[in-house]
């Protein structure tokens, strides 16, 4: 058991090394390169980034599962800090997207406006099947700090603002969530 711990940690070693990413590549590196989607800037010394894993069913239904993580760059030891999404009481650490071969049932997307980190999630229900168009909700949240270190809440976290819920069925989640980005988003001119 020991021989198949060691192999499997000189493979994972040699994955950092080969996947080109810049905290592999990196000497002063002190943490392990990850799949990062998202990278957005808090300050000068920390960042949100958003990491993207693959769960396979070998079928129409793999789905994403995604968590958040900080990084101070300052801190004398660089950790990643856990960034849990709050709604009301309930505490998620991490976000799954549900879809199928014809329809996505659950989606999310995360942007920076006007220095605020926003965060938006629409899902539907399944309703007769994945193509079975339903009402969708978006619910809608926003970066918080824990500035006054309040226990019980990390240092960063996703807090819960609203929910809503467009009234006309959809298949595919993935309009209501545009127009919800979209309305909190400045048009560019």
């Amino acid at each position: 058991m020991q021989l198949r711990q060691w192999i499997a940690s000189l493979t994972f070693l040699g994955w950092l090394g080969f996947c080109g990413c810049e905290a592999a590549a990196s000497p002063e590196a002190v943490v392990p390169a990850v799949p990062v989607g998202e990278v957005i800037s808090l300050s000068d010394h920390e960042s949100l980034l958003t990491i993207n894993t693959l769960r396979e069913n070998f079928n129409a239904h793999d789905f994403v599962v995604t968590f958040f993580v900080v990084q101070d760059r300052d801190d004398p030891e660089p950790q990643w800090r856990l960034v849990p999404v709050f709604e009301q009481h309930r505490e998620q650490t991490q976000l799954s997207s549900r879809q199928g071969a014809d329809c996505v049932l659950t989606d999310f997307r995360v942007a920076q406006v006007d220095g605020v980190v926003h965060l938006w999630r629409a899902d539907r229900e399944l309703g007769e099947g994945y193509a079975d168009p339903q009402p969708v909700r978006v619910r809608h949240y926003v970066l918080e700090r824990n500035a006054h270190d309040t226990p019980g809440r990390p240092r960063y976290y996703f807090e819960w603002l609203a929910t809503s819920v467009d009234d006309e069925p959809a298949c595919d989640v993935g309009d209501a969530l545009a127009a919800a980005v979209a309305a909190a988003t400045p048009a560019d001119d």
